[in-house]
């Protein structure tokens, strides 16, 4: 009655406001009036009702969603550590099980033909099944634990008093039938656990692939269910689904541990649903008919409070039974994000909030009626329709008609006092739908558009409320994604420091820069002060480079580091004053091949993971010094092959005529004794002949060691020479095309002289065999190799024959030319048509990483 005669009262003071103000422009047109004030009240935007609402009930919606998430976090606190108790008794009872004597026990026979170890009293009680090895002839057991036995008992005793829910801890030996449970249950009950042979951990792992195959069907990809990536090996602690076949009365839920050293025994747990009753909290949802429920993995009834068994029609026993609710169902079978699944029950709108009790792959939902997320919303739209439509009906219609005519100019001004609260009230609204939720709705008097601007106000708090709780969580995540992205920057600078010396190994066979790339690896790793690179000469270190410029006493320090992980051939940390020495021996699978050494300050730590990081900086750096070894080792190869095949050129050639000479002046003389002129004249011209094709032997063995157009105009010009004489010594018309090659090309010596000889053999070949009148030469660099032709179009010849290849090598060959391309990493490949289709030779030289030409 007090509020009705407040209602009036409020809107007799509307009335007279109105009247008041159409009295005092009585001499406006009424209809202007009308209209201008119906136009100002249109601005109450019903879409800024309609914003407010779907802000309050995304906001309530968070809000139940985060209360369900911590109340799962909280059902799961317990769980945890009731599986990691049990695989501390795993690890407990895994040395008990055997002794090296068995001893002989006396056992009673009970129901089913199963033995009961002793007299069955004590806190626990053991039974062996009627099929169990262990039995023997007599009636007696071979108790093969012995005197652990009552060590084993007095560890499952204090599992259930460190977890008093516990309805029975037991121990179960699959192989031998033998069960331990604590607390003494009724002996049918244990007979009949080991005849239905529960525990199985094939079982396990077929429901670990089944879980791989639910996630698919919730998004996962489809590699996920690939039986070769499931793992084949049971996942402990293992939880079981709900049901009645179990120690307790009534459904129970089986948590149980394979052991280590003995995979046929198993210690498990019994968790009454009274015992799960007791986890879910009373209240989660603050909101008026709300009510949490628990599920099970495969979607059943764990327990529920509140008027969830009246709303569901659950009776006395209903845990273990299929949840009704579809959208539930798949999500928990599914294994999907938590989400709100909408649904009628009991004839009720209501909004399931759900959170995934991780450990044990349970469902936790909180139910709430959909009318309860948004009250304050709805009476706000219900009290702006109600009063607009009582302003239309009830007094600007009646006033319409009592007035008159009222002037248009005055009207506006007074249809504008008259709205001004609602405008006012609008914009508070719009400002409120548009996220600026500091600036507070003004109160807007006493009548029905003050009680609105009130309404509004409240919600506007509530919704700061909830609004700063959400900031908080986020600056907590920004915090947590900050720390990760600082672990991630430092992943980054360690693969950073890698690939800089996996470049350096690449680039350079220089042990001194392999050794200084590996120095500044260590330094992206390690907060070194100093940090130095040493190689092995006559089985001692010597320091190749080091950081800083001045060692000082470091240097001294991280000599004796290095000693010490030489002697040892392994990572060695050592204290100094200035901190700890971190020295790693550099190897590639023999001995040392030097070190690296690094000085940090003592507070810094060097985890597992860093070490397995620096062996891998130093396994790289081995191989680079290993490879640098071995390209010395080919250079002074090639230069004895080089030197051997001089001295047979000089053998065959420059010492046999020159022996000729000899002969022909010595014969010379014994004519001239004889007084035989002619023949004498004879004999010194031929001698004079072979002496000069001595001296041109000699020039070319000259020019074989280094052509002189090679030395003094560059590989280009000399190819061009050297063509242009083969031409004029062979009478074989040769071209030569050299186009994109610059003066500077990216070429060692030793390649260049290859490259000429190769072709020099080249020409030689098709001089010699071929019997070709024309020879083509193109040399051309394509930015990152040089790329050699030689092409004839003489006979070709059996490039896979080894006669055919040792006939046209002459004294250098065809081995000889692969051979001269292998040393300096080029690539030779010879194509010939041994039906007169000519032969090719192509050669591809890689140029110099820092040193590559661009054609031109």
């Amino acid at each position: 009655m007090t509020r009705l005669l407040a209602r009036r009262s409020h809107t007799r003071r509307l009335n007279r406001r109105i009247l008041i103000a159409m009295l005092a422009v009585a001499l406006l047109p009424v209809g202007a009036l009308t209209a201008l004030v119906g136009a100002e009240l249109a601005a109450v935007n019903q879409s800024t009702v309609d914003e407010a609402h779907r802000t309050i009930v995304a906001d309530a919606q968070q809000r139940e969603s985060g209360a369900a998430s911590d109340a799962a976090t909280s059902i799961a606190a317990p769980l945890d550590s009731l599986g990691t108790d049990l695989g501390e008794l795993a690890d407990t009872l895994d040395p008990l099980l055997h002794t090296t004597s068995p001893t002989v026990q006396p056992a009673q026979r009970v129901a089913g033909g199963a033995r009961l170890l002793g007299t069955g009293a004590g806190p626990t009680v053991t039974l062996v099944g009627s099929g169990s090895p262990l039995l023997k002839p007599d009636g007696t057991i071979s108790d093969p634990m012995g005197p652990g036995r009552a060590q084993i008992a007095t560890a499952l005793d204090g599992l259930r008093k460190r977890h008093p829910t516990l309805t029975a801890v037991w121990l179960y030996g699959r192989a031998n039938q033998e069960l331990i449970e604590s607390p003494v249950t009724d002996v049918a009950s244990l007979t009949n656990f080991i005849q239905s042979d529960r525990i199985d951990p094939a079982h396990l792992v077929d429901r670990q692939l089944e879980t791989a195959l639910r996630t698919v069907g919730a998004g996962a990809p489809a590699s996920a269910a690939d039986p070769t990536h499931v793992s084949k090996t049971p996942l402990y602690p293992a939880w079981s689904d709900i049901d009645s076949a179990s120690f307790s009365t009534g459904s129970s839920v089986t948590v149980w541990s394979g052991l280590t050293a003995n995979p046929d025994f198993f210690v498990g747990a019994e968790l009454s649903s009274a015992a799960i009753a007791s986890l879910l909290p009373g209240s989660i949802s603050t909101l008026p008919d709300a009510y949490p429920l628990l599920l099970s993995r495969s979607g059943r009834w764990l327990t529920a409070t509140g008027t969830a068994l009246t709303d569901f029609q659950l009776t006395t026993g209903f845990e273990g039974r299929p949840m009704a609710v579809p959208g539930l169902s798949a999500q928990q079978l599914t294994g999907a994000s938590p989400r709100v699944v909408d649904r009628t029950i009991a004839g009720v709108p209501r909004e399931f909030f759900t959170a995934p009790v991780n450990t044990v792959h349970w469902t936790l939902a909180t139910v709430v009626p959909t009318r309860e997320l948004a009250p304050a919303t709805a009476s706000l739209g219900d009290g702006i329709r109600t009063g607009v439509r009582r302003i239309l009906l009830f007094q600007l219609l009646p006033l319409a008609v009592l007035i008159g005519m009222i002037a248009v100019a005055f009207a506006a001004v007074f249809s504008r006092r008259l709205v001004g609260p609602v405008r006012a009230l609008t914009t508070s609204a719009e400002h409120l739908a548009q996220g600026r939720m500091d600036e507070p709705v003004p109160r807007q008097g006493d009548d029905e558009v003050g009680l609105l601007s009130d309404a509004l106000e409240r919600m506007r708090v509530e919704i700061n409320t909830s609004r700063e709780a959400l900031l908080s969580a986020a600056r907590e995540l920004e915090q947590r994604v900050a720390e990760r992205t600082e672990e991630l920057r430092d992943r980054n600078e360690e693969l950073v420091a890698l690939n800089a010396l996996a470049a350096t190994l690449t680039r350079s066979l220089d042990p001194a820069e392999l050794l200084s790339g590996a120095v500044e690896a260590v330094r992206a790793i390690l907060p070194v002060t100093a940090a130095a690179g040493y190689t092995m000469a006559d089985d001692l270190p010597h320091l190749v480079t080091h950081h800083p410029a001045r060692l000082g006493e470091a240097g001294d320090d991280m000599a004796q580091g290095v000693a010490a992980a030489l002697a040892s051939g392994a990572l060695s940390m050592r204290h100094s004053p200035a901190g700890r020495v971190v020295a790693i021996p550099v190897s590639a699978g023999g001995p040392a091949l030097g070190a690296v050494a690094a000085l940090v300050p003592a507070s810094v730590q060097v985890p597992e993971r860093l070490r397995i990081l620096l062996g891998a900086v130093a396994d790289q750096v081995g191989l680079g010094l290993r490879t640098a070894q071995f390209a010395a080792e080919g250079r002074e190869l090639a230069v004895l092959e080089e030197r051997t095949r001089l001295a047979r050129e000089i053998h065959d050639t420059l010492a046999q005529q020159l022996t000729g000479i000899v002969l022909q002046l010595e014969a010379a003389e014994a004519m001239s004794t004889r007084d035989k002129r002619q023949q004498t004249r004879d004999l010194l011209i031929a001698a004079r002949e072979q002496a000069r094709l001595a001296l041109q032997e000699a020039r070319r063995s000259v020019w074989d060691l280094r052509p002189m157009p090679l030395e003094a105009a560059g590989l280009t010009a000399a190819v061009a020479l050297e063509a242009q004489r083969f031409g004029e010594r062979t009478r074989i018309a040769v071209t030569v095309r050299n186009e994109g090659v610059p003066r500077d090309l990216a070429l060692g010596p030793q390649a260049e002289v290859a490259v000429f000889r190769i072709m020099q053999e080249a020409l030689a070949n098709a001089g010699r065999h071929s019997r070709a009148g024309l020879v083509d030469v193109d040399l051309h660099a394509d930015g990152t190799r040089l790329v050699l032709t030689v092409r004839d179009n003489g006979l070709g010849f059996d490039t896979e024959s080894e006669d055919s290849a040792g006939a046209r090598g002459g004294s250098f060959g065809l081995v000889g030319m692969r051979e001269r391309a292998r040393l300096i990493g080029a690539e030779l490949e010879v194509v010939s048509d041994p039906a007169g289709g000519g032969t090719t030779v192509l050669l591809r030289v890689p140029l110099e990483p820092q040193r590559r030409a661009v054609s031109a």
